[in-house]
């Protein structure tokens, strides 16, 4: 039998926006894990978001490259 993912961790990232993931995040939480989400700004579900208790967004690679002014581009 699995233990809950609050006895091996106290903290859960979850690197994805998707609302199918709430209902993990929300039974993690629940066991005791604090849930970060990571993500791009407007593309992180309401369900997931109000779940979270730390929420940080990055910008696409492709503009991250633009503002590194990396020669070659993608």
């Amino acid at each position: 039998m699995l233990e809950p993912a609050s006895r091996r961790s106290s903290k859960v990232i979850i690197a994805s926006g998707d609302g199918l993931l709430a209902p993990c995040a929300a039974q993690m939480k629940a066991e005791g894990c604090r849930i970060v989400v990571v993500g791009r700004e407007g593309c992180i579900a309401r369900s997931l978001s109000n779940i979270a208790d730390e929420i940080f967004y990055f910008n696409p690679l492709a503009t991250e490259f633009k503002q590194l002014n990396v020669k070659g581009g993608l």
